[in-house]
């Protein structure tokens, strides 16, 4: 039945979305988008906030959804009996690029919206509630 409801969930994601996961072009362009990168310093690091423009956030949420869903896919197809490790351990650990983006973007929606921001938080909302849903369903 989890695996059903998976399969379906993909399906339903990968036909909402209107750009391909990590082609050689969007891992190039992952290397310049700041919301991308890993955040460095103590602690967990810092975002680079001095980089970040309105237009990276479409992208960023792009590959970090499809990292995210590739991630919880290989968790749910996983042939291992399920454990804790290698589920919820593995759940865990998966989606901290979406996480970066999020909270950035959380930011950003709280403290920095312009009309322009505001467009691009009505393209993603829609992308972002099938994400979570997606991941609820993995997770039952």
């Amino acid at each position: 039945m989890i695996k059903t409801l998976l399969s379906i969930s993909l399906l339903a994601m990968n036909q909402s979305q209107t750009k391909p996961a990590m082609t050689a072009v969007s891992q190039m362009q992952e290397n310049k988008n700041p919301l991308l990168k890993e955040w460095a310093g103590a602690y967990g690091g810092v975002p680079e906030f001095e980089g970040i423009r309105v237009e990276h956030f479409s992208q960023a949420f792009d590959m970090a959804m499809a990292e995210n869903l590739k991630e919880v896919e290989a968790i749910a197809s996983n042939k291992a009996p399920a454990d804790f490790a290698n589920t919820i351990e593995a759940l865990e650990r998966s989606g901290k690029m979406l996480d970066r983006v999020q909270t950035i973007y959380g930011i950003w929606g709280n403290n920095l919206s312009t009309d322009a921001f505001r467009k691009v938080e009505t393209e993603l909302e829609p992308k972002l509630a099938g994400c979570q849903c997606f991941c609820m369903v993995a997770h039952a």
